[in-house]
């Protein structure tokens, strides 16, 4: 679909809007704004533990802290597992599986840090466009305080259920993957299992704070225009921005099923539950966060349809009235607006669908594909000999 200058709209049109950002700009007399970092979008105070803090770089960018440490864990996995894999003469398929997943050390951060940015640009977008006055601010970071409490609870899920699998593992644990359960490698297992579900805690924990912040936007007032014609830009920016965060979050969970996937078949009782409550996670979150936003919008869509048709239909029924009424006299003009009023409702019935909405619900396929392969190959890579 094209807007009225041609270019065209979707979830893709959305970083138009950021090529600048609204706190980077400069006045007249030259002088430059904080960076988009300093203004705080979020005053609940909520952030990753990956964000750098400082620095005025007009790119989101992650510790040196952190990439240290995930650097130096992801090493000492990879290089344990195909050390292991080698020794069997790159027969086992467990241990490449778990080679490709112990990625997640470096790209799950990155995700974060890429998703916490977009977000960061998404309001002050917003914030500078107007599309949604001056309080969106506000507005956000109340809404990130009222559900705070619940973005914290999901952090320790994937935690929870990667530490339950490796404990409840038994066999496939100590003998397939051959991980002892003392010492020092099996703790520095632990250490790393525990890190990297941290970060998968933040990816969940983002995908609920994405469905939050679109629920958000979607509510507060602003020009959302489902009788235009085109997109509005405030239902561009959601839907660009839900849609990004599904792929991110399907790419993070498509890092992580070769692993998760190997551990499936492996092992059984509570070990494989847990795995299994991992895969069901990462497809509902995909499908979740791109389903829920594009529920968001055309609920939004229908109201301000609704309440526009209401208005119409005041205005018509006033000149029905004055045309049924024999003793008033029905101008040449009142006619003439009685019948623009009629076309311009039955076009707001007619052309009033909410884009955005019918794009998201079409791209859930294509962004489930993405862990749903992953997960295939996985299979392929371990029951292959």
């Amino acid at each position: 679909m094209t807007d009225s200058t041609g270019e065209r709209s979707g979830p893709s049109s959305w970083r138009k809007l950021f090529r600048r950002s609204p706190s980077t700009e400069s006045d007249s007399t030259g002088a430059t704004d904080p960076p988009v970092e300093a203004t705080g979008i979020d005053q609940s105070g909520w952030r990753s533990p990956y964000l750098a803090r400082r620095g005025s770089s007009r790119e989101g960018r992650q510790s040196l802290g952190s990439l240290t440490i995930h650097w130096i864990l992801f090493l000492l996995a990879v290089t344990w597992l195909l050390d292991r894999a080698a020794d069997s003469g790159w027969q086992s398929g467990v241990h490449v599986a778990l080679a490709l997943s112990s990625v997640w050390l470096l790209v799950g951060p990155a995700l974060v840090v890429k998703w916490e940015w977009n977000r960061q640009r998404l309001i002050d977008g917003l914030l500078g466009s107007g599309d949604l006055g001056a309080d969106v601010n506000a507005s956000v970071a109340e809404r990130s305080r009222k559900y705070r409490p619940f973005s914290v609870a999901l952090l320790p899920v994937p935690v929870v259920l990667i530490i339950s699998a490796d404990l409840a593992g038994g066999r496939f644990i100590t003998d397939t993957v051959g991980l002892p359960r003392s010492g020092p490698t099996g703790w520095a297992a632990v250490l790393i299992l525990g890190v990297g579900g941290l970060a998968a805690g933040f990816g969940l924990a983002g995908a609920f704070r994405t469905i939050v912040l679109a629920a958000c936007l979607t509510s507060l007032p602003g020009r959302f225009s489902p009788f235009a014609g085109v997109a509005s830009l405030v239902a561009q920016c959601v839907a660009g921005f839900a849609f990004s965060s599904a792929v991110y979050f399907g790419l993070g969970g498509s890092v992580m099923l070769p692993g998760v996937t190997a551990g499936i078949i492996g092992s059984t009782g509570v070990a494989r539950a847990a795995l299994v409550c991992a895969v069901v996670l990462i497809i509902a979150g995909t499908v979740a966060l791109l389903a829920a936003p594009a529920a968001f919008l055309s609920r939004r869509y229908m109201e301000e349809r609704d309440s526009y048709l209401g208005q119409l239909s005041d205005e018509i029924d006033k000149f029905v009235g004055l045309a049924a009424d024999p003793t008033s006299r029905f101008s040449d003009q009142e006619y003439v607006r009685l019948r623009s009023l009629l076309e311009i409702r039955t076009h707001v019935v007619q052309h009033s669908t909410a884009q955005p909405s019918v794009e998201m619900v079409k791209q859930i396929p294509l962004a489930v594909m993405v862990p749903v392969a992953s997960t295939a190959a996985a299979w392929l890579t371990v029951l292959v000999r």
